[in-house]
Formats: C-alpha cells, structure tokens, sequence
C-alpha cells in the first residue's frame, strides 16, 4: 500500500491521496467500475450553442460536510482558479478543463463551460480529473501567482470539509487514516460505519494482520505474497489488469549540463534493449506483470494505443553494437568511456557512470528492480550506483534537481498510472507540466502544439491521428523506458463484497460502494 502523500488536490500523487481526494472533493462526472464515465456531482448534462457549450446540471441535495451549500458557485470558482494559474501552481488540474474558454453559473445549480469552437469530443473523460473545492475554505490560500493552493494543507484543520462520501476526521500520511460518512453526501450513503487506513511498510505484517482479521481487504497486496495468501484459503485474493507501470526515467532537459550522451535516443535504445523486462515481471513482480512500452496508460482501450509500440526484445549483443558504433570504448575495468566534446555543451571524457534515484515508498521492491538494471547494464559496459531519494515527493524534487531545473539528476526509477482515456499520460511530456507532472524535464515545442491540437480536436478519427504521433514520439525519443504493467491484486476477508480495485482515485465508489454481509455493518 502506498502513503497518502497528500489531500491536496494540487499535489496529491500517490494512489492513496488521490483516493483521499475522491472520497473527499467531489468531480463534476468520474469513471465507475466499468471505466466508463457516470455521473457524479453533474447528474446530467447536455451541449449548447452548436456544440460551443457544455450545460452541467448538478444535483440539488448536494452540500458540504459543514452544511453549507455546494454549487455552481463551487464549480465556477474552482474551475476560474485552476485556469487562472494554468501555466503555474495548477497546470496538474487545469489539464482537466481542456479548452474551455469561460466557466459561468446559470443559476445555483447549473453551470455553463464554454469553447472556443465544439467542446472537444473527450471532455467528459477530460472533467474526471477536475475537483470541485469548497470555496469558503479555499479562497484565502492562493496566494501570490497561486503558490499558496501548493503549500495549503487542508488535513490541519480535521475534521476536513468534504463533499464527497466520507469525511477524514483523523489523518498521518505513513499512519492510519480515519474516514467517516458524509451525513450530507448527496449520492447513494455508504453502509459502513467507518474505514481505517492503514499504511504497511512490512509485507509480512500486513499479511499476518489481514489472516488474523485485524484487516479486512488490502487494496494493494505485495506481489509476492499474493501465491502463499491464496493458499491458506482464509482470504478471497482477486488480480486485474491495473494502469500502473514501472519505468526508468532518463532526464530529457535538453540543456542538462553533463552526461549529455544521454539525450541521444541510440543511447535510451541500447540501454532499453539491455534490460530483461522478464526477468523484472518474475522475480520482482512475482509473474503479477507483464513487459509493456507504451506511454500511453494500459487502462485505454485500444481506440487509443498503437498496437505497434512494443517492447524491445533483450538483447545484450545488439545493444554493445549500438554503444559500439557510437565510439564508447570500454575503459580497463569494463565501464565505457564517452569521448570528449566541444560546442554550445563542451563536455571532458568521462566514464558512463550514473546515479539513478529511487523512492522508498513505491508498491513495488524498487531495489530489487535496480538490481536486475545494474546487472543487465554492467553486460553493456554502463555503471549504474543506486541514490535512494525518501518518499515520491522527495524523490521528485531530486529528480527536478535544482529549483526544477532539471539539471542535476542522470536517471531515476519510478511508477505511473493513467485513466482511460490517454490526455493525463500525454500531458507528462507537456512543458506546461514543467513542475509538476512532468518528471523528465523534457520540453519540446513541437510535441506541446500536438498535446494541444489533441486537446481540442472535435472528432474521435481527428483525434486519434494526432494522439498516435505523440506516442510515437515518446517511443522513439524515450524519456522513459516502460518495464513492465503490473497488476492489480487485493485480498479480502470473507464477506466483504463491492471492491472496484482499479477505481482508486477515479471513483467515490472506492469506499462508498463496500458492502459487508455477514452479520450487518461493521
């Protein structure tokens, strides 16, 4: 399981603060069990003005915790602060408004986003990823250029205001995390009495505790375990296809100062074919994965991933060639040596020597992945040393290293989802997601003018032509080396029912669909 990392919509990451998010800040409309969009705060919606206009009807009982009201004023003025600071503090949520020109309130419950031309054909999927914020609590934090909405902590005054199904009332980002219905929630009411989370750094206690039934589902159970679980027959394990991959990520600023033989793509594909993506999905998965390459999330269906990006084969002989031909000669222990360079980045020999950073908290034994990288790379003559970097956020300042510069890190080892449909996973490559999303430093004019004629492409067939050159150029200039997709396996004791693994921080359905039928509410 991984730790809230936050329940600020601007900066929360992780699975579990996103799903702190979800169950707190109500979407607009969201994606349901089934990935496709439902409704959620909008009830329902229809288009306007020849298709210039989306009308967002929201459902009328809807309230914050606190009792005041929730309502378009709620959703105007979120929307207006996310596209104010675009470029800046909220350019991770802005994504989700598309082009929407202009948010305005018809009346207290109805809402009129307007485009510059037809609203584009996925700005359903797009308003997944928009929140909708209380405003009263809100409005005095944003501070100079927005800074403030990324420094505000809205778990410091608990119980949180929520509109969504539960309320957080206790709250420790590596602890345990109390959840309590809403008794305002305008959707159907969750039957439970609570939900406690609680984050497990041992595999082994977490699996002792779920047998001894002082857990009762674990939405995230340790690849490795997942065989031995099944076979006390104590708990119901279940595996899904999930959207989350395993990558290795290659600083892309282009004006990195040194090791700049990594920018070359020849380079990113020796070294792609020089690591055993198998061998990954076995021994660090435990066979709960498989190879993949695409940026594109595997959660989309297959309207949007060109079947054609696969994983290179491995291949140790065909990437020494590659390194081979670009002049990197083994020094006398093994390591190549790039040769010295002149011009706008002057450059000494040095050896093909770098650091890759790690979180600490990610679902998965980074270190053992690392393990298998550094071996498999030590075949191509390239040395790789481990720097462990804390948590996600941690590791993402140092993978932004300095000030987000991007000018310090070589290399980093991570993880990342996607939803259904494939703008959030197009968008980490955006320079407006320098910052923020973006965890390569790559910035590349050309492909932010593909990433916004995607965004405002009014047919599926326009769009589609356009999100396939995207991710071609993400498969051929590499800014990440996808490993493998991974899994999604849970466990729970006998008679819980209405989990939706695959929902976390997509969906209030999370918690609120849960259900336990032996012996009432719990």
């Amino acid at each position: 399981m991984s730790p809230i990392d936050s329940v600020n919509p601007y900066t929360a990451g992780g699975d579990e603060g996103l799903n702190a998010v979800s169950m707190t800040y109500p979407r607009l409309v969201q994606y349901g069990p089934e990935n496709r969009v439902i409704p959620a705060l909008a009830s329902r919606w229809s288009q306007a003005d020849g298709g210039r206009s989306l009308i967002l009807h929201l459902n009328p009982a809807a309230r914050w915790s606190d009792g005041s009201a929730l309502g378009a004023q709620d959703v105007v003025w979120s929307a207006r602060t996310d596209l104010k600071f675009a470029k800046g503090a909220t350019a991770s949520l802005a994504s989700a408004l598309g082009p929407v020109d202009e948010v305005s309130a018809l009346d207290a419950h109805t809402v009129r986003l307007a485009f510059p031309s037809r609203a584009p054909s996925n700005i359903l999927d797009l308003l997944t990823g928009f929140f909708v914020l209380p405003r009263a609590q809100w409005k005095d934090q944003v501070g100079k250029d927005g800074a403030g909405l990324l420094s505000y902590r809205p778990q410091d005054s608990l119980p949180m205001v929520s509109g969504g199904p539960f309320v957080i009332t206790r709250l420790e980002e590596k602890g345990t995390t109390v959840y309590r219905p809403n008794p305002r929630y305008y959707g159907a009411r969750p039957t439970l009495q609570a939900v406690t989370v609680t984050y497990y750094t041992n595999a082994e206690a977490l699996v002792a505790d779920l047998i001894a039934g002082n857990l009762d589902f674990v939405n995230q159970l340790p690849s490795t375990t997942a065989d031995a679980l099944r076979k006390t027959n104590k708990v119901r394990v279940t595996t899904a296809d999930g959207p989350m991959r395993s990558d290795i990520i290659f600083n892309s600023n282009p004006g990195k100062p040194r090791n700049r033989e990594l920018l070359d793509p020849r380079v990113r594909e020796a070294l792609e074919r020089g690591v055993d993506r198998r061998r990954i999905a076995k021994v660090v998965f435990g066979g709960y994965a498989q190879p993949y390459a695409n940026i594109i999330s595997p959660m989309s269906d297959g309207a949007w991933r060109d079947p054609k990006i696969k994983p290179l084969p491995f291949d140790v002989a065909a990437a020494n060639r590659t390194l081979d031909a670009l002049g990197y000669r083994r020094g006398e222990d093994g390591v190549r040596i790039v040769p010295a360079t002149a011009g706008k980045h002057p450059q000494p020999a040095h050896r093909m020597d770098y650091e890759i950073i790690t979180p600490g908290d990610l679902t998965f034994d980074v270190d053992r992945q690392f393990k298998i990288v550094q071996s498999d790379w030590a075949k191509l003559g390239v040395r790789v040393t481990q720097l462990p970097s804390g948590d996600t956020a941690q590791a993402f300042a140092a993978l932004s290293a300095p000030d987000y510069r991007y000018e310090k890190p070589d290399i980093g080892m991570w993880t990342w989802g996607g939803n259904v449909d494939p703008s959030f996973n197009l968008s980490l490559l955006a320079s407006e997601q320098l910052g923020n999303l973006n965890d390569t430093g790559f910035s590349d004019p050309a492909y932010d003018r593909l990433f916004q004629e995607q965004s405002h492409a009014g047919s599926v067939a326009g769009r589609r032509a356009i999100v396939n050159r995207l991710q071609h150029i993400a498969a051929h200039r590499r800014p990440y080396i996808f490993l493998v997709n991974t899994s999604v396996i849970s466990a729970a004791r006998p008679g819980w029912s209405g989990f939706a693994p695959r929902t976390i921080g997509a969906c209030d359905c999370y918690y609120a669909n849960v259900k336990y039928a032996q012996g009432g509410p719990r």
